[in-house]
């Protein structure tokens, strides 16, 4: 059923309906015993698949090739975890603690290690950004968008990265 017109279609419903709770229980359509909360804004994470990100595709299929080639795996800036997830179900449990996921943004982080407990996952949570230099850093959330963040105001829509709220 999770074709591109099916996503098309129930996105386009879900935007229209205004009744959506905040997160909605899914599975990234990676695997079905997977349950992961996810924003009712990210349509393409709630109905689609990761074939559909068409940016994406190979990146994924490639990831899952070479984690199973591989001692580990990082996820740099994991954001809600498609990419952490899509591997540890390729790899299966016996393999999750070579899994390191590193995501700065404090409300992304809190969702994502959330999501990680929920499945009983052995994958490492780092909420910490990478970088090719020692030291520390301001991390400023893109308030509009959180599939960027930032280490400079240069987007308006940039603010100081709060401590997030409990869930």
């Amino acid at each position: 059923m999770k074709t591109r017109s099916f996503q098309r279609l129930i996105s386009s419903i879900a935007d229209r309906s205004g009744n959506m709770p905040k997160l909605v229980e899914t599975n990234f359509s990676i695997a079905d015993e997977l349950r992961l909360l996810a924003p009712s804004t990210k349509n393409g994470l709630l109905y689609g698949k990761p074939g559909h990100y068409l940016s994406e595709r190979a990146t994924l299929d490639l990831a899952k090739l070479l984690s199973r080639q591989s001692d580990a795996f990082i996820d740099i800036g994991a954001n809600e975890g498609l990419f952490t997830f899509f591997v540890a179900a390729a790899l299966g449990p016996s393999r999750q603690s070579s899994i390191h996921a590193f995501e700065p943004d404090p409300f992304l982080f809190d969702r994502l290690t959330g999501n990680i407990g929920r499945n009983n996952m052995n994958v490492r949570a780092n909420r910490i950004a990478v970088s090719d230099r020692v030291g520390t850093q301001t991390f400023y959330r893109n308030i509009s968008d959180d599939l960027s963040g930032s280490l400079t105001t240069f987007s308006p829509a940039n603010t100081r990265s709060p401590q997030p709220k409990p869930m």
